[in-house]
């Protein structure tokens, strides 16, 4: 394969990934596969507190809370099928 079509190929599968993926909370909402989403958030939290990943409590005056954000990916198969 030339160089250019290496790279042609691999910006292709980048733009499928895109469509496939929201960047952000908000965008995955607007989507019409929201409830796909939000059903795994869902599991996803429910697992995390099974787990006991966190504990809720109020932060120290002055402290300097990090923050998160989801990431999200759509799982695919051997064969690169959703």
């Amino acid at each position: 394969m030339h160089v250019d079509e290496l790279e042609f190929a691999f910006a292709a599968e980048m733009s499928d990934a895109d469509a496939l993926e929201p960047r952000t909370l908000p965008e995955a909402q607007r989507r019409p596969d929201w409830a796909l989403w939000e059903h795994a958030i869902r599991e996803e939290l429910a697992t995390l507190d099974a787990m006991g990943t966190w504990e809720l409590v109020d932060a120290p005056a002055g402290a300097n809370v990090v923050g998160s954000k989801w990431v999200f990916r759509a799982k695919k198969d051997a064969t690169g099928s959703v």
